[in-house]
């Protein structure tokens, strides 16, 4: 559970309304729900993949993530018309602070932007908005006056896996309508269709997906305007949304950690990129350095793509031809905005390799909610494969063991 609070609102939908119970004991987010909440390295989750093979652990393994991306936002171009799709008004843009819930209106049943955020009534029992980008100090111990932004960049993703999919699918079984609070599992949900897109009224599962959580503050949790006024039993609520395309989630908080493509750094800062979009190919990424003259073994069984990338990180205005992920030359990585060109921005920020040597650095997919340029398409190759922390989830695949 986050910082500073205490059980949470459990809600139930009685005689055509809802109605909320408090549990002292439940948890705010629940359980894992199948995702990664300690740290795990790229190179250590891929053997894990590796042995998934006639396994029978229940835990998540990689997937060709990169791949399915690409496919994701190219299917949702091609249907929507535009590669911006992460627009409140349209998908969402993850729980970053793009476009934050800190209004009264955007918490309201009819609001219809895809926004994210956390409010706490004050101690005069006023709101207190958020965005979930930040953190919201409102405890008493200063070793743990972090919230929202650090619950989901460092511990687990806001939804379970098809979560979202389930809650639409009870909504419209039930016949409830579009921006309308229902109860289900305990939460509070409401969904939208996607302008240009053709959704629940024609049998797609394309839409998107707000659920509402209500907890209370905790015994040491103060105004976090005065910092010292108790407000202890007040009530806190966060707001998350995702969006659905034909029933695959395109929520990107927080960032995960991606098989299949893999950058080299040389001691100059340049990056090359290498994919694999077949997972039965992958290999386990390396983690240490080589001689500039030497090669890594994906490299002889990785497609090359991408046109050599310097240290640093921009916008990309265009897409290279032969991965949707990368810019389609280094000099389209600066010059556009979030919603300029297709809205995207790649982060080549790693420590350069050792003179004469050559290293790999892992890609991630998304980025943390306090970093305002979190969209889908967003890339990260600054870190090397060892790096672990549990802000890195991973893909959306499970193997589930079912016993009778």
């Amino acid at each position: 559970a986050p910082y500073g609070v205490t059980g949470r609102y459990v809600v139930t939908e009685e005689n055509g309304s809802l109605v909320e119970t408090f549990d002292a004991t439940a948890t705010v987010m629940g359980g894992a729900g199948g995702l990664h909440t300690t740290g795990l390295t790229l190179y250590n989750g891929e053997q894990r993949a590796m042995n998934m093979q006639g396994g029978s652990a229940t835990v998540p393994y990689f997937n060709h993530h990169a791949r399915r991306a690409e496919l994701l936002w190219a299917g949702i171009a091609a249907e929507g018309g535009t590669f911006d799709a992460h627009k409140a008004s349209l998908m969402g843009s993850g729980f970053s602070a793009n476009d934050p819930a800190t209004t009264a209106a955007h918490w309201d049943e009819s609001a219809s932007d895809a926004r994210n955020g956390v409010r706490i009534q004050d101690k005069d029992g006023a709101w207190k908005y958020y965005s979930m980008a930040s953190d919201v100090k409102f405890l008493t111990n200063a070793s743990d006056t972090q919230y929202a932004a650090y619950c989901f960049n460092l511990w687990r993703n806001a939804w379970h896996i098809m979560e979202a999919y389930r809650a639409v699918c009870h909504a419209i079984s039930n016949s409830v309508p579009e921006l309308t609070w229902f109860a289900f599992e305990g939460n509070t949900y409401k969904w939208r269709s996607i302008t240009g897109f053709d959704g629940p009224a024609k049998g797609e599962a394309t839409c998107v997906v707000f659920k509402k959580v209500a907890t209370q503050a905790g015994s040491n949790a103060v105004d976090p305007t005065d910092k010292a006024t108790s407000i202890a039993g007040n009530r806190v609520e966060l707001l998350v949304s995702t969006a659905l395309w034909h029933g695959i989630t395109t929520q990107v908080s927080p960032s995960w950690w991606t098989s299949g493509l893999v950058f080299t750094e040389d001691d100059g800062g340049n990056y090359e990129a290498f994919m694999q979009r077949d997972q039965s190919l992958l290999v386990k990424t390396p983690t240490g350095e080589i001689d500039s003259t030497s090669t890594f073994a994906f490299e002889d069984s990785y497609t090359h793509v991408g046109a050599t990338m310097t240290n640093g990180g921009g916008y990309a205005r265009n897409y290279h031809n032969d991965a949707l992920m990368l810019p389609d030359t280094n000099a389209n990585k600066t010059g556009a905005g979030l919603h300029t060109y297709v809205g995207k921005y790649n982060n080549f920020t790693g420590t350069a390799a050792s003179s004469g040597k050559r290293l790999v650095r892992g890609f991630r997919r998304g980025d943390y909610a306090y970093v305002t340029v979190l969209s889908p398409l967003c890339v990260i190759a600054g870190n090397a494969p060892s790096y672990a922390s549990s802000a890195v989830a991973f893909g959306t695949c499970v193997r589930i063991v079912t016993e009778t």
